[in-house]
């Protein structure tokens, strides 16, 4: 006896051997996507090596970066316009922590 496999559409069972009946709609692809883990890296900032996404994210949270992918899709910073700090701002936020 061979096998068969089916396919299961609106709670009815069909064999995917044969064409599907008129009025049935072919069932959307879906299928889950396994990424694999990442390699080994040497910190820029401190030179000690990880790995895998634990090594990144502890490296990350140790020295409070963000890996550049997750910056993909922000807006460039304009180049022409020269950076100016807001000393209030500063200083009012140094105030806040050290009285807080």
């Amino acid at each position: 006896m061979s096998r068969k496999s089916f396919i299961q559409i609106g709670g009815k069972l069909y064999d995917k051997s044969l064409p599907l009946p008129e009025g049935v709609a072919e069932p959307q692809k879906r299928a889950a996507t396994v990424l694999g883990d990442l390699g080994v890296f040497v910190s820029p900032i401190d030179g000690k090596t990880y790995s895998g996404r634990v090594g990144l994210r502890d490296h990350c949270a140790r020295h409070h970066v963000v890996p550049t992918a997750e910056l993909k899709g922000l807006p460039p910073k304009p180049a022409n316009q020269p950076y100016q700090p807001d000393s209030a701002g500063i200083r009012d936020a140094i105030r806040c922590a050290v009285y807080k």
